[in-house]
């Protein structure tokens, strides 16, 4: 009876003192909270608010990246917009308060999250 007892305490012992094996995550993500461009080193966050007025071409999309890790802070960046997609000051507003792209053929605004926080704000009436 007892070499059944120590038996099963060895057997116990092994398993309990074994290396434990941390489980693989299932997937992991490394997307975009939100769609950007990265322009003279400041992120401007899309929104659905259509622009009526643009003005000159100040640059055009130069890296385009879906994966966050695959980023980069070179040049003028897209997690949206392919490279080639040129980018536009807005008529009476500042570059330093929003940009603007075309979008399923309107133009559609961008703002400087650093700027304004990274929550979308109101729309303008």
């Amino acid at each position: 009876m007892s070499l059944i007892v120590l038996t099963i305490v060895i057997l116990l012992w092994g398993v309990g003192c074994g290396k434990q094996v941390e489980p693989e995550p299932e997937s992991i993500s490394n997307s975009w909270a939100f769609e950007l461009i990265r322009w003279h080193d400041v992120t401007y966050r899309l929104t659905d608010e259509v622009v009526e007025s643009i003005g000159e071409p100040i640059g055009v999309v130069e890296t385009y990246a879906l994966d966050e890790l695959a980023s980069t802070d070179e040049g003028v960046f897209s997690n949206a917009f392919i490279v080639g997609t040129r980018i536009y000051s807005i008529d009476q507003v500042s570059t330093e308060d929003a940009i603007a792209v075309e979008q399923d053929g309107k133009w559609v605004r961008l703002f400087n999250t650093e700027k304004f926080g990274w929550k979308l704000p109101e729309k303008r009436s």
